[in-house]
């Protein structure tokens, strides 16, 4: 008789031990469901959010290009290659820092034959053209 106890008694534990699996399992699935629930209006709002964006790209799609040019002194200058010119310069001397272009003004002086910039406010150079 000493093995049927120790057998029930293996049992036992056996079975507590699935139960205890069970029980985890189950609120872990619970969480997992939680999520999910969590998830769906962002998946929701993305969904709307790309289809903005696509709507923001057609119009913009369809809008004219504009090219701006300041002509001075026998010279043409195309204002946007100026302004281009002015991020890289700025990239060259405080872009490799980690920092980013947030607002870039650009200030064109005939006199000088300069561009000068001011970047995110604070940082200025120019440039020749």
């Amino acid at each position: 008789m000493p093995r049927k106890k120790a057998e029930a008694s293996a049992e036992t534990k056996l079975t507590e031990k699935i139960e205890k699996a069970v029980g985890a399992a189950k609120a872990d699935l619970e969480k997992a469901a939680e999520a999910v629930e969590e998830a769906a209006p962002v998946k929701k709002a993305r969904k709307k959010a790309s289809k903005a964006v696509e709507k923001v790209a057609d119009k913009a799609a369809g809008l004219p290009e504009v090219k701006t040019f300041l002509q001075y002194a026998g010279k043409s200058l195309d204002v946007a290659e100026i302004a281009e010119k002015c991020k890289e310069d700025w990239k060259k001397n405080y872009g490799g820092r980690g920092k980013r272009i947030r607002s870039i003004s650009v200030y064109l002086k005939h006199e000088d034959e300069k561009a000068y910039y001011l970047v995110n406010g604070s940082e200025d150079g120019s440039i020749d053209i």
